[in-house]
């Protein structure tokens, strides 16, 4: 078994933990890692790296006593820091 496997990915983020492959469309396949999603269309010539998920692997998170407090220094996974407002004056959001 596996004698047909070969590495995949090159160019996408390399901490690979997941590979789903269309069982209707063996080219369509998408990897999932550290940095998120990546999707191919044509089995791996290129990839798409998917970047609007709502999704992430915090290692640690803050917050300060401003009005309204801010959610800072969250560490993703091999992504840096963020930080952002919890919430917004302004009737449309954050």
């Amino acid at each position: 078994m596996g004698q047909k496997f070969k590495a995949i990915g090159s160019g996408i983020h390399p901490d690979h933990y997941a590979l789903w492959i269309d069982p209707k469309n063996p080219l369509h396949l998408i990897g999932g890692n550290d940095g998120g999603i990546d999707i191919s269309f044509d089995g791996d010539k290129t990839w798409w790296l998917e970047l609007n998920i709502d999704a992430a692997e915090a290692y640690q998170i803050g917050y300060d006593f401003n009005i309204p407090y801010c959610i800072y220094y969250c560490g993703l996974q091999d992504n840096g820091c963020w930080i952002g407002p919890s919430n917004s004056f302004d009737v449309r959001g954050i």
